[in-house]
Parts: structure tokens; sequence; C-alpha cells
């Protein structure tokens, strides 16, 4: 029972991150991939793959300076997607939405 719990809890504080982002001071992010990587993708008809390394997206409200860096060295990054009409996005350091 406590696992279905504490599953529940995660499950409902992932899609609230996601809804809404609210930074009321300055924000650093620092991202660095090395010796390594970052694999996405997705297969099949209409299929979607979305990455997001160093980003914020969604719901967006900051309140101070933001500053973001990302260091990539002897490593790649890759996001794909094969099939009929699929879509492959990725956001490196980005800040978007509304």
């Amino acid at each position: 029972m406590k696992k279905i719990v504490l599953c529940a809890a995660l499950f409902a504080c992932a899609f609230s991150a996601v809804a809404k982002v609210e930074i009321k001071g300055d924000n650093q992010q620092n991202t660095t991939i090395k010796n390594s990587g970052i694999a996405n993708s997705a297969v099949g008809m209409g299929s979607e793959s979305t990455l997001n390394v160093n980003s914020v997206s969604g719901n967006v409200k900051m309140g101070g300076n933001n500053k973001q860096t990302t260091a990539v060295e002897n490593a790649g990054i890759a996001n794909s997607s094969v099939g009929m009409g699929s879509k492959a996005t990725l956001n490196l350091g980005t800040v978007s939405g509304n």
C-alpha cells in the first residue's frame, strides 16, 4: 500500500511541476555532459520525441535573472523520431512557454 501511495504522490508532483514553473529569485542552471551522451527517440506512426536539456518549459514565470550554461565535451546529444508523421523536438538551454 505504501508503494502505491508513493507512486501516486510522485506522479502528482511530476505533473504539477510540468504544469507551472515559478522562479521567484535568480535562476542558474549548469549542465555538463562529458565522455558520455544523451539519446532520446520515438518510433511509430505519429510518434513524438521531445528532449529538454538544461531547459525550462511550460507555464514559466521568472522573477529574477536567468543564466543557463550547457557544456558538451567528447559527448553527443541525439533526438530522433521514425515513422510517418513523427516529430522530434530538441530544446537545449532554452526557456519557453506562456
